[in-house]
């Protein structure tokens, strides 16, 4: 079971904005076509010549992209092109084509269009189009004719149908809606979508500048305010809200560390006096006290670091070598770790440096190594790994932790069923270093048979770097063994 600190701005599964807006652009874009659609079926079939209109013209044009056809002839076109010319439809539908004199160059069923057809026969005063209905109230009986050029010259082409049985009207129907719905609205609809689009996505670019400015903030920092320029109205009035939200907190988390550090204080010079003159006492009671004086100087020192961490300027940060960093705590807790009889082990495995608060990150160490120290046995093992990555973990062969404790052993003041002595910050302040390092940390089972816990920290950037330590690394503590990954 781990515990871990996560940075404040993750992405989630859920989709932005720009595409909720997108989306519904798109469907009203679909919607206009879908009833531009209705409405042109609606008036095809409650305008009967003005569908004949349609059906005389593509009728008309297919007849004419036949004739032009390579090897056409009167055979091919009904046979292969317009079946519904012949067989049993043939009776159904009739087509003529006529040269500039009048005389016929193809039919079929002629007939039927000498009774309804106002062209005259000696070729002169022909329309360009005509368009009739033949007697009595059945729907789609009709006839109609236009010019048309085939093969470099002008010729007449009619068409009639009594009812349409094969259903020609369908075609005509589809080129209707390409012409009237599609092609004069597709092409706008898409633009004016993808404007829209395009439009609405670079006035979020802000908000979006502004989710990924609040994801850098610390809640400690000093001055946090999203920059109002260039937002929509909307999301200015959002932004300049949390703003307001924003300063507030910061004045009352500035005014709880100052209480923090002011007692601290206040109270440090009075419990060294105390245990001064308690050193002069010889009792046992004396030395009881003592004791807890310097508990409580322990824990006023421990509240004065967390008020220190929570104070701190991100632009105060430098390079750190955490196996330096390591190696020198290390090197400072020898008196304890010779009085506990414990073995230290420091191993490096492809450290790597990164960006923090020198001091925070020392004081991160020495409360996890001291940790391990001071809650296991006399005698035992603990090793502290460098890397890989800007990281490092300390575990030991102690007891290790109870179940469910890895999600609150960094509570402020918690400290289980432990019976060491300890103030129940030193897990607080490392999980605060992790905050503040923009990192992670995490606590469960070591493969010696205790706790493990490991404090992952955010890459250095190296243009920012200022070296915290000369080039030439001090050398390992004596108490320690270091060892090659």
């Amino acid at each position: 079971m781990t515990a871990k600190i996560r940075r404040p701005w993750h992405r989630t599964g859920q989709q932005s904005l720009a595409y909720y807006v997108s989306s519904r652009i798109l469907v009203a874009a679909l919607f206009a076509i879908t009833l531009q659609t209705i409405i042109c079926l609606a008036e095809n079939y409650l305008d009967e010549l003005y569908f004949g209109r349609w059906y005389v013209k593509t009728e008309t044009t297919r007849i004419a992209e036949s004739l032009a056809a390579p090897g056409a002839s009167l055979e091919r076109i009904l046979e292969k092109n317009h079946p519904h010319y012949g067989g049993a439809t043939a009776s159904s539908y009739a087509f003529r084509v006529l040269d500039p004199e009048g005389r016929v160059i193809a039919a079929a069923n002629a007939g039927l269009l000498k009774s309804i057809s106002p062209l005259d026969r000696s070729g002169g005063g022909e329309p360009d189009m005509w368009m009739r209905k033949f007697d009595g109230d059945a729907w789609f009986h009709l006839a109609g004719g236009i010019r048309r050029q085939v093969g470099g010259r002008d010729v007449f082409i009619e068409v009639a149908t009594l009812g349409d049985p094969a259903g020609r009207r369908f075609r005509a129907l589809w080129h209707d809606i390409v012409h009237d719905v599609w092609i004069p609205l597709g092409p706008t609809i898409f633009l004016t979508a993808a404007f829209a689009i395009f439009t609405l996505r670079g006035s979020l670019r802000p908000l979006e500048r502004a989710a990924g400015l609040a994801g850098q903030m610390q809640p400690g920092a000093n001055r946090l305010e999203f920059d109002l320029a260039d937002m929509p109205r909307e999301a200015a009035l959002f932004c300049s809200a949390i703003n307001r939200l924003l300063e507030r907190n910061a004045t009352l988390i500035s005014s709880q560390d100052r209480f923090i550090a002011c007692a601290a204080h206040e109270l440090r010079t009075p419990l060294a006096i105390v245990q001064l003159e308690l050193g002069k006492i010889r009792s046992k009671r004396a030395r009881r006290i003592e004791n807890d004086v310097t508990s409580m100087g322990d824990m006023v020192g421990r509240l004065l670091e967390l008020a220190r961490i929570d104070a701190l300027d991100a632009h105060e940060e430098r390079t750190i070598d955490i196996a330096f960093v390591v190696c020198e705590v290390v090197r400072k807790l020898e008196p304890l770790v010779d009085e506990r009889d414990c073995v230290v082990e420091v191993v490096r495995d492809q450290p790597q440096n990164f960006l923090g608060d020198p001091m925070s990150v020392r004081e991160a160490v020495r409360n996890l190594v001291e940790n391990a120290v001071k809650h296991s046995p006399r005698g035992a093992k603990i090793r502290v790994t460098c890397g890989p990555g800007p990281a490092f973990s300390v575990d030991d062969s102690g007891p290790g932790l109870n179940e469910g404790d890895s999600e609150c052993v960094f509570e402020p003041f918690y400290r289980g069923t432990t019976k060491a002595e300890g103030s129940g910050l030193g897990l607080a302040i490392v999980r605060q270093v992790a905050s503040l390092h923009r990192g992670t940390v995490e606590a469960g089972r070591s493969d010696l048979g205790g706790a493990r816990f490991r404090l992952r920290f955010a890459p250095a950037t190296p243009a920012k770097a200022k070296i915290e330590r000369s080039a030439h690394a001090r050398p390992a503590p004596a108490g320690a063994s270091p060892t090659p990954a």
